[in-house]
């Protein structure tokens, strides 16, 4: 693709015509944080050079107001600034954030804790499904009581704000955080975000929309400056953010990005006049963690609070008594953090909190699970699965036996456990491969946080060294969390800054990492595996057998092939990661520092010499809490061939570059436990462990140099594994999944990819040679049915040799049962793909290097509105699956279009049937053509009305959707939102390539005038 020039932009964009305050009269509690706010916003727009939005004026505040300006007028400077940034939180619960509040006038302490998919703490809390999958359900009504659920149980849990939903666009098709976005549509993102503010805020916590704006991946998202236009940041990205804001969100954080040239949270035109001055936004504007660059400035453009610690605004006392704040402009920001507090009943004692209900919470995400699963192929109703099929049934792969509830970064959490107290038949028939071992219900170790990054097993070049193939892509990952701490902040900073100084105990003995990256050793509650829920709903009677395909697990390196010695490190992991005490001493060695050789024979402790143990330190056999280890020698292979290095763990300390680590012929390539990025894997071992490794060819007999080292937090003792999975090893599990698949009626293969936050996918492939196993397997048995644990799209080259096809998403707690319940037919499949799935990698609207991940530190936006579904549809290209796909277990039928005038935009109606034999969803969708002759570049149709109903066998329904004024729209540089006028096609379909129904209509420039 030719190279793009970055638009011609300012830095900022022109703000709109200003707002104006309505005709006085009785204000709602609402409209006095408006009214405040907005008197106040003009002194900051003064100081960012931002014209003032209307002639000054004195508001007459009701009590609300009054209570607020009182505070206020009764906080010192110092007590201002400390409710502006985050600080050390004396009683940590494993939360994202803290503010100390001003107790001696009953401005509370608040905490802020992570929560796209799950309110994230030290304890187990109710883990939802990613919420790309409530996207795919197409369904407000279900996003809000998604919201609900974060809502009561963040309250539950002692928590004051949510840092959720987000409202990013998929926009690049790998990118890491896919998962917890709500798709690449902008209306069936601000529907659902709106929905879910709602749900959220209902039961009285505070929700943060984020990333505002333009934090579509994550390659170098702290330092790249996105370069995009006004028509596509309005029309595409932004429209998520206004939605959350008409339903009253009470906070936004800003994003790490530039936006043409401006951070994102000093850009005035963001915060200040389309935020507050268009979009009328009442609440306050929060960084993202460590994204604030300033205090003057980023004040000025309209941030009004820094997390997690006060790098910057901790200086903003010494600012104003300089001159250079005015004290005013804290006094704006400080109004807008009380107005919510007031809002929300916190200041002066608070609401009492509710109850938690784990039982009712698990309903709720099995119900997400169910209502997002998308089938995306059923050729020949192989699905739903029959007696027959359960007779003889091969399942396969590693996510089939330990559930992948989610991705890894901030949205990961400690899962509370099924809801279900059901147990189904225990243990494997005789010869199962794998089965003992392969958890059929399993502790949830693997949502211990682990941080994934580029899949190990999926390496790209291999470099030139001793090891002949130390894997490259592995090292671009572990780099990547490198960068990523240079660009933040130290260690110990960013955890003080996170929960406190005493984040580590309470914290990492549970999860290891306030921010989704460390290993934990506490699992949280029992979540059934797919295999498990599959043997209870089939009964003793059925013939299930599991084998794993792709080994992800090894076995201990032997110590025939290890010369290592072992010796302590500097120090105790404090609760920040910093030194505190001498480690351990060896047998021998009374200063604890000298080192020996590993426990073996015949080397033993102070007898240096001879072949070391594996290390293997799990168990009984795991190492003291808090101490440090390392381990260097070399590592011998016995054959020539590709291995998969691994190490393993629980206990681990917080660190950005990973808890334990592994270093070949001097390079690093796996960090378990890193904060953000890495290259560690969401799937647990049998025994709990989480884990991080790489590909690496070996030559027989050749000893390479390497290095394992661990740090362990306090309170738990630390496990270390070193594993490997050798060229035969990987063979034979591969020969066993195909000869159990050969032996059986049908094969389930489960096949995963692995989002984080830190980093982006490597490729749109699917990790651990498993496209190969899937290839083998539908070799081996026509009847292959493949279960898709992915955060987006992925490519699939063995599609045309298998007859299904059904999409999990990452599942949540419950996506074990409702899977099984899915296969099984006892609930029948109704989701729709919120995101595109491309054929060709460089079929993806970002193929080009300028645009994604950017050249020279810029990435050029230059698809303009066409992201997603538009740019296949523009540029005639057929995708793999379609926007808006997803079959059935029966059949819908649509009839009988009609489109009328509603107001300033039209009204749909058509009639929908059930023509088949079973209870189902259909989501119904309506797109909108662009004229013939289109007054700027525009998709040939987009999404225009959506709604998910529910028809009985037979029953026929007339259904009318509204197509608000906004999608007749576009956006005109310096006129705002322009009608599209002249003749549109109205489509009605079931997918955006599936559509069954087409009327005319002329627009006239005011509204929809007239039909056809």
């Amino acid at each position: 693709m030719p190279s793009e020039r970055p638009p011609a932009l300012p830095p900022a964009l022109p703000p709109a015509p200003p707002r104006r305050l309505a005709p006085a009269r009785p204000l709602s509690r609402r409209e006095v944080v408006r009214v405040i706010t907005g008197t106040l916003v003009g002194g900051v727009a003064a100081l960012a050079g931002v014209a003032s939005a209307a002639p000054a004026r004195t508001p007459v505040l009701p009590p609300a107001g009054r209570r607020v300006d009182a505070l206020l007028r009764r906080l010192t400077l110092a007590e201002k600034v400390s409710l502006l940034y985050g600080a050390d939180d004396p009683a940590p619960r494993g939360q994202a954030g803290y503010l100390p509040g001003v107790p001696r006038l009953g401005v509370p302490e608040l905490r802020l804790a992570d929560g796209p998919a799950g309110v994230r703490l030290a304890v187990p809390s109710t883990a939802l499904p990613a919420p790309v999958a409530l996207a795919a359900a197409f369904d407000p009504g279900l996003a809000r009581r998604f919201g609900a659920a974060l809502g009561r149980e963040g309250r539950a849990l002692g928590m004051d704000v949510l840092l959720a939903p987000m409202a990013n666009i998929v926009r690049v098709p790998q990118a890491g955080r896919n998962f917890e976005t709500l798709g690449e549509d902008p209306l069936l993102a601000a529907e659902l975000v709106a929905a879910e503010v709602r749900g959220i805020q209902g039961e009285g916590l505070i929700a943060t929309v984020k990333h505002y704006a333009a934090n579509e991946f994550e390659a170098g998202r702290r330092t790249v400056d996105v370069r995009v236009d006004e028509r596509t940041l309005r029309e595409i990205h932004l429209p998520a953010f206004e939605a959350a804001v008409r339903a009253g969100v009470g906070a936004v954080m800003a994003a790490y990005p530039r936006v043409n040239g401006v951070h994102a949270a000093e850009h005035r035109t963001l915060l200040t006049a389309i935020l507050r001055g268009e979009w009328g936004f009442e609440g306050w504007v929060m960084s993202d963690w460590h994204a604030t660059h300033s205090a003057a400035a980023a004040l000025a453009a309209g941030l009004d609070m820094e997390m997690p610690s006060g790098e910057h605004f901790a200086r903003l006392p010494a600012e104003v008594a300089a001159g250079r704040v005015p004290e005013r402009a804290v006094d704006a920001a400080v109004r807008r953090v009380l107005g919510q507090l007031d809002r929300f009943g916190l200041v002066g004692g608070g609401r009492p909190r509710p109850r938690r209900d784990p039982a009712a919470q698990a309903r709720t995400a099995r119900e997400v699970a169910v209502a997002g699963a998308v089938l995306l192929r059923n050729r020949g109703e192989v699905l739903p699965l029959g007696p027959a099929d359960l007779a003889s049934l091969a399942v396969i792969g590693p996510t089939a036996a330990s559930l992948l509830v989610g991705g890894g970064g901030s949205a990961r959490v400690v899962p509370a456990g099924t809801g279900r107290t059901e147990e189904g038949p225990a243990g494997s028939p005789p010869g199962t491969a794998g089965s003992s071992a392969a958890g059929s219900v399993t502790g949830t170790a693997g949502s211990v946080a682990g941080t994934v990054g580029s899949p190990a097993g999926t390496v790209g070049s291999v470099a030139a060294s001793p090891a002949e193939g130390t894997a490259g892509r592995a090292a671009e990952a572990i780099a990547g969390s490198a960068a990523e701490a240079a660009a933040g902040s130290t260690i110990e900073s960013a955890l003080r800054g996170t929960s406190g100084s005493a984040v580590g105990t309470a914290l990492v003995t549970a999860v290891g990492s306030p921010l989704g990256g460390a290993i934990g050793s506490v699992l949280g509650g029992v979540v059934e595996s797919p295999l498990r829920a599959l043997r209870r709903r089939a009964g003793q009677g059925a013939g299930i057998r599991y084998a794993t395909g792709v080994d992800l697990e090894g076995v201990p390196v032997p110590a025939s092939a290890l010369s290592l010695r072992r010796s302590p490190g500097a120090g105790t992991a404090g609760p920040t990661g910093s030194a505190e005490a001498t480690g351990p001493r060896e047998p021998g060695d009374p200063t604890g520092s000298a080192e020996a050789a590993e426990p073996g024979e015949p080397g033993g402790p102070g007898e240096p010499g001879g072949p070391a143990a594996p290390i293997d330190h799990t168990g009984a056999r795991a190492l003291p809490p808090g101490t440090s280890w390392t381990w260097t020698g070399a590592i011998t292979a016995p054959e020539t061939g590709d291995y998969d290095l691994r190490v393993q763990g629980a206990g681990g300390a917080p660190a950005f570059h990973g808890s334990i680590t592994l270093t070949l012929d001097g390079e690093r390539i796996a960090a378990a436990g890193a904060l953000f990025g890495g290259n560690g894997s969401p799937v647990a071992t049998s025994g709990g462990l989480l884990g991080a490794g790489a590909r690496v060819r070996l030559r027989a007999g050749r000893p390479v140099p390497i290095t394992v080292t661990a740090v362990g937090a306090p309170g738990t003792p630390l496990q270390v594994r070193l594993a490997w999975v050798t060229p035969s090893a990987r063979r034979a599990a591969l020969r066993e999944a195909v000869a159990l698949a050969r032996e059986a009626r049908t094969a389930l293969v489960f096949a995963f990819d692995e989002g984080t936050e830190g980093s982006d996918r490597a490729s749109l492939a699917l990790p651990h040679d498993q496209d190969d196993l899937v290839r083998a397997v539908a070799a081996a048995n026509p009847r292959t049915v493949v279960v898709l644990n992915t955060g987006g799209p992925v490519l699939m080259p063995w599609l045309d040799e298998v007859p299904a096809v059904l999409q999990m998403w990452y599942p949540g707690q419950e996506g074990g049962d409702a899977t099984a319940a899915l296969l099984l037919g006892a609930e029948n499949p109704g989701g729709r793909l919120p995101v595109t799935f491309p054929r060709r990698p460089g079929d993806a609207p970002t193929a080009s290097p300028e645009r994604y991940p950017g050249v020279g530190g810029r990435a050029v936006y230059g698809e303009g509105v066409l992201v997603g579904y538009r740019h296949y549809d523009a540029h005639g290209i057929e995708p793999l699956f379609p926007f808006g796909h997803g079959l059935s277990y029966t059949r819908f039928a649509y009839s009988g279009l009609s489109v009328r005038r509603s107001g300033d935009g039209l009204a749909v109606s058509f009639t929908l049937a059930n023509a088949g034999r079973r209870a189902g969803y259909e989501v119904a969708q309506v797109y909108l053509s662009a004229p013939p002759d289109p007054p700027v570049p525009m998709p040939p149709r987009r999404l225009a009305a959506f709604a998910r109903v529910r028809l009985e066998p037979g029953e026929r329904r007339r259904v009318t959707l509204a197509v608000a004024r906004r999608a007749l729209e576009y956006w005109a540089a310096g006129r705002g939102w322009v009608v599209a006028a002249g003749r549109r096609t109205v489509l009605v379909g079931a997918s955006s390539r599936d559509l069954r129904l087409s009327r005319d209509v002329t627009v006239d420039a005011g509204s929809a005038a007239g039909t056809r």
